[in-house]
C-alpha cells in the first residue's frame, strides 16, 4: 500500500484541484462577511452523505476550519460525528482545538502536528511566487493555511490592527474605549477574535523574550525592543495572569458575549499588568541606555 500520493493519477489530479466527488470540503464561504461555516452548509454536506460513494472506496469529509463552527452548525454537525455513515471519515482541522465543543473533541482522535520550521515554510512560499516571503513565514509561526492567508493580504491588516492596539494601550482609558467601539460597532467579521489573538501574540513574544530567546523567534519582529520592556514587566507572573485572561476573553466570544465588552476588559487588564512598559517604544532595538520599566 502506497504511503503517499502518486500525484500524478486521475484521483490525485482531483483532489488537488477541489473537486473530486468523493472528497467533500467544509469550510466559510469566501464572500461571507461573517467568516463563519453556516448550518445551512453543514446540513448540505449531510446530505450528500446520502448518496452513493462515485468512483472511491472511501469517502473523506475535510472540515477546515472546524472552530470556524458556530453552535448551531457545530451541533449540526455532531448528529452525523455519532453516527457516521458507513464508508465514511472525517477530518477536523483545527488551530484551537480547546475553541471546539467538548462534545466533538470526544468524539475525535487528536492528530498533533508540528509546526512547519520557517526556512522550510519561506522556500514553499517562494516557490509560490509570494512577496516578503520570509516575513510571511515568521508571522505564520509554522502554518500552511495561515501563511497563505497572511500572503493574500492579511499580513498587512493584521499588523494595521497590531499597531492600532499598541496605541490604543499606550493612551488613556477614554481613547482605549473609543479605539475598541469603533472596531467591534456592528460585530465586524472577526474583528474581536482577530484582536485577542494580536493581544495572545504580542504577549507571546515578550514570554519569548523573557526566557531568554533571541529576535529569531518572534512574530513580531519589527518590536523587538517594546517586547523587552514588555518582558520586563510580564515576566513571569504577568504572562500568567494574561493567558488566563485571553483565554476567558476566547470563551466569552464563543458564547456570544458582547465583543466591545470582552476586548475593553482584556485591554484594561493588559494595560494595567504592564504599567509604564506599554509605553514602550514601537520598534529598533533596546539598548542598556533606554533604562528600566518605570523610566519616564
Amino acid at each position: 500500500m502506497a504511503l503517499a500520493p502518486c500525484g500524478a493519477c486521475p484521483s490525485c489530479a482531483t483532489i488537488a484541484a477541489g473537486n473530486h466527488p468523493d472528497v467533500i470540503w467544509l469550510s466559510p464561504d469566501p464572500e461571507s462577511a461573517s467568516g463563519q461555516i453556516t448550518v445551512d452548509a453543514v446540513r448540505e454536506v449531510i446530505r450528500k452523505l446520502t448518496f452513493c460513494l462515485y468512483s472511491a472506496r472511501f469517502r473523506v469529509v475535510v472540515v477546515d476550519p472546524v472552530d470556524a463552527l458556530p453552535t448551531a452548525a457545530a451541533n449540526a454537525l455532531l448528529k452525523v460525528l455519532e453516527e457516521p455513515p458507513p464508508d465514511t471519515g472525517f477530518f477536523l482541522l483545527a488551530t484551537r482545538a480547546d475553541a471546539l465543543l467538548s462534545t466533538i473533541r470526544s468524539r475525535c482522535q487528536r492528530v498533533r502536528f508540528a509546526p512547519i520550521p520557517t526556512d522550510v515554510l519561506t522556500r514553499w512560499l517562494q516557490e509560490r511566487g509570494v512577496e516578503r516571503a520570509h516575513e510571511v513565514a515568521r508571522a505564520a509561526d509554522g502554518s500552511p493555511g495561515r501563511a497563505v492567508a497572511l500572503a493574500a493580504g492579511e499580513l498587512d491588516e493584521r499588523r494595521a490592527m497590531r499597531d492600532r492596539l499598541v496605541t490604543w494601550l499606550a493612551g488613556d482609558l477614554d481613547g482605549l474605549f473609543e479605539g475598541v467601539k469603533g472596531l467591534t460597532e456592528g460585530r465586524k467579521s472577526g474583528a474581536a477574535e482577530r484582536a485577542v489573538d494580536l493581544v495572545e501574540e504580542l504577549v507571546r513574544d515578550a514570554a519569548m523574550v523573557g526566557a531568554g530567546m533571541d529576535g529569531s523567534v518572534l512574530l513580531h519582529p519589527d518590536r523587538e525592543a517594546a517586547s523587552r520592556r514588555w518582558a520586563q514587566a510580564l515576566y513571569p507572573g504577568g504572562i500568567a495572569t494574561l493567558e488566563r485572561a485571553i483565554q476567558e476573553a476566547r470563551a466569552s466570544l464563543k458564547v456570544h458575549v458582547g465583543a466591545r465588552l470582552v476586548l475593553e476588559a482584556l485591554l484594561t487588564e493588559t494595560a494595567t499588568e504592564l504599567g509604564a512598559a506599554r509605553r514602550a517604544p514601537p520598534s529598533g532595538p533596546l539598548t542598556p541606555s533606554q533604562g528600566q520599566v518605570g523610566d519616564p
